[in-house]
């Protein structure tokens, strides 16, 4: 999962700005925090929201546009040791999209919550009243017990290209306050 991770991070880091979270470090719902807290991930999205001015009065852009590289981290989860997720924050629009590869709406529901609490805090924090807002992405669904890692690879190369899938976006989407 990492390597092809490191891949997409390769072939489109030239046009985006990428952060990628270790796939062993995130685990629903067990995991270690204090090995999650001390990961280099966090210092480098922290320095590119800085360097980037990210949601300054003099950002040269909020949203995604052709002037500037939105910034994402990519997170992989691991949920109940048997099936993986994912997580992709887009630093420019707020969002933090959410993908389950078997489209279950009890596990979103799972890790909706345990992002907010977990995840959320780690992330560099917009100036109010700006916050993040989770959505769910409900998009091919992965019928077998084995596929899990090859539907979250194309999920973030999904969001890397930019493409839209009609009616994708779920009706349970949510704020966070922070």
């Amino acid at each position: 999962m990492d390597l092809a991770l490191k891949s997409l991070i390769k072939r489109y880091g030239g046009d985006l700005y990428i952060c990628a979270v270790l796939s062993y470090l995130i685990r629903y719902p067990e995991f270690d925090r204090e090995e999650v807290s001390q990961s280099e991930v966090w210092h480098q999205i922290r320095a590119a929201a800085e360097q980037k001015k990210l949601w300054s009065d003099d950002a040269r852009s909020t949203v995604y546009d052709d002037r500037g590289k939105p910034i994402w981290l990519f997170a992989v989860i691991l949920y109940r040791n048997e099936h993986w997720c994912a997580a992709a924050v887009n630093f420019n629009d707020l969002t933090i999209t959410v993908f389950g590869p078997q489209g279950t709406g009890e596990r979103y529901e799972a890790l909706r919550k345990y992002l907010y609490a977990d995840l959320v805090p780690r992330l560099p924090q917009p100036p109010s009243p700006k916050r993040y807002r989770l959505k769910q992405l409900e998009w091919m669904t992965q019928v077998d017990s084995y596929n899990c890692g090859v539907f979250v690879i194309m999920f973030f190369e999904m969001l890397l290209l930019d493409v839209a899938v009609v009616g994708s976006e779920s009706a349970s989407e949510s704020t966070i306050a922070m």
